[in-house]
């Protein structure tokens, strides 16, 4: 079924797009705040720096996952295949990425290297 055989139109989508997006930032520092009491400082700033990395790391691929998913609306040939093999592409390169930067990050700080690639998994 196509989307533009479809006449639906949502009310306030700017209203209903604040309110998400409030919603999103008081649940994200609540979540901050549960974790900043839950660790030391050494481990909280080591979580600080662990998901900045990844964060920045992710950016990229936002680009393109915007375009797919424009694509895969309006029924473009092969917009799906493109958007896999770029993913994933992007998976190994980003994960390379990571793993030279914990190997920095952990020579600068004294910690072991285990602890920053471990968080490889959750990419």
């Amino acid at each position: 079924m196509s989307i533009a055989g479809l006449n639906v139109r949502l009310r306030f989508s700017s209203f209903i797009n604040y309110v998400s997006l409030l919603f999103r930032v008081l649940v994200s520092l609540g979540f901050v705040v549960i974790v900043a009491r839950r660790l030391s400082v050494n481990e909280f700033g080591l979580w600080g720096i662990i998901v900045s990395a990844m964060t920045f790391l992710a950016l990229f691929s936002e680009v393109w996952l915007w375009w797919v998913t424009r694509f895969i609306a309006r029924d473009a040939a092969g917009a799906t295949g493109a958007g896999l093999f770029m993913t994933i592409a992007y998976l190994c390169l980003a994960t390379l990425a990571y793993v030279a930067l914990a190997y920095v990050v952990s020579l600068a700080i004294g910690r072991e290297l285990n602890i920053l690639v471990e968080v490889v998994s959750l990419f």
